[in-house]
């Protein structure tokens, strides 16, 4: 969510280190504590794929311009949000194929920061449990988040502006964490996952159409 909303007021090129940076972080939280459900040979092969599909996404961050970045992070949105709120069911499939779903992944990670998507589709159809899926997700993003950040400090995304940024929102990304790590266990997941794929909906639509 906050990508696509990130890129709207300070651009795609702003928006992408500064988000790389801030899941970094949450990524740590979310490991220590989901550590116990990890799929260590299924992470194994998303990452394989994911190194290689890094370099493609940063590059097409500093070739492309804001508008085609835009649009086609917003049909990845629109499309990943009608999965699951339509409740699709997928396809069981091999780990052999888990490099070309981290290859998609780190592609995204690379460019515009959301590589859950990838990650989500790859685990429904591996029959994660909802733990297992937290804490791989996870673990695939903050993996990916060292590359990633390299990649942005290689193409000099990483500018005096981002890095203000940055500090002045991680009071508010540390409180948002902890608050939601305190309604974890109260909310309705069923309703929860709903709000957030309608919102993901809202905003891929808007930066398709807009």
């Amino acid at each position: 969510i906050a990508m696509p909303l990130l890129a709207t007021i300070i651009g795609t090129r702003e928006a992408a280190p500064l988000v790389a940076l801030i899941v970094a972080l949450q990524n740590m939280a979310m490991i220590v504590k989901y550590r116990k459900a990890f799929q260590w040979k299924d992470m194994g092969f998303l990452c394989a794929g994911a190194l290689f599909g890094i370099p493609f996404g940063t590059l097409a961050l500093s070739r492309l311009n804001d508008r085609v970045i835009l649009t086609a992070l917003g049909i990845v949105l629109v499309a990943y949000a009608l999965t699951a709120l339509f409740g699709r069911t997928y396809p069981t499939v091999r780990r052999r194929w888990a490099p070309l779903f981290g290859f998609a992944g780190g592609g995204l990670a690379g460019a515009y920061n959301p590589y859950a998507p990838p990650i989500l589709i790859y685990g429904n159809c591996r029959d994660w449990s909802p733990e297992a899926v937290k804490a791989n997700v996870q673990l695939f993003g903050l993996l990916n988040s060292v590359p990633v950040i390299a990649m942005h400090a290689y193409h000099h995304h990483l500018t005096a502006s981002v890095m203000n940024t940055f500090w002045i929102a991680l009071p508010a990304v540390a409180a948002a964490s902890f608050i939601g790590f305190a309604l974890d266990k109260r909310i309705d997941r069923t309703l929860f996952r709903r709000i957030v794929c309608v919102l993901l909906l809202a905003v891929g639509v808007k930066m398709v159409v807009f």
